[in-house]
Parts: C-alpha cells; sequence; structure tokens
C-alpha cells in the first residue's frame, strides 16, 4: 500500500467510509473505528478472509473503494 486509500467497510448494519493512511495495518484502523478487537476481527471481500495483521500480503489484498465485511465478536 503505497498511497492513502479509502475503504467502504460493512460492520452489522451500518457500511462506514475509512480513509487508511500509507503503510497503515487496517486492523488497528478498523479497531479503533469500529470498537472491535483486531485478535477478534475477520475482514472478508468477495467470500475471502483477508490475510491476518502483520502477514506482508495484507498491503497488496487491499483494493481501493471496496466493500469490506467486518466480523467480530
Amino acid at each position: 500500500m503505497a498511497t492513502s486509500m479509502t475503504i467502504r467497510v460493512k460492520h452489522g448494519v451500518t457500511t462506514h467510509t475509512v480513509a487508511l493512511a500509507a503503510r497503515e495495518c487496517p486492523y488497528r484502523r478498523l479497531r479503533t473505528h469500529l470498537g472491535v478487537p483486531s485478535d477478534r476481527m475477520k475482514i472478508i471481500r468477495s467470500g475471502k478472509v483477508l490475510p491476518p495483521a502483520g502477514d506482508p500480503a495484507l498491503a497488496s489484498a487491499l483494493q481501493p473503494n471496496a466493500l469490506y465485511m467486518v466480523t467480530g465478536t
């Protein structure tokens, strides 16, 4: 993730627009935005779960303006 991007996140019945700074971990950002602990969070896009926080493949899995679903307890 070389530049900042905006993603859309559906959590429950609400869709949020979240801006991610360059190299910002989406799990940490969504933890503060949604109040879901990052160790209990799953970020899903097109039926596939994104790699966990800290995984190098996470940056390439994110796409700007995409809609993601967040689940967690």
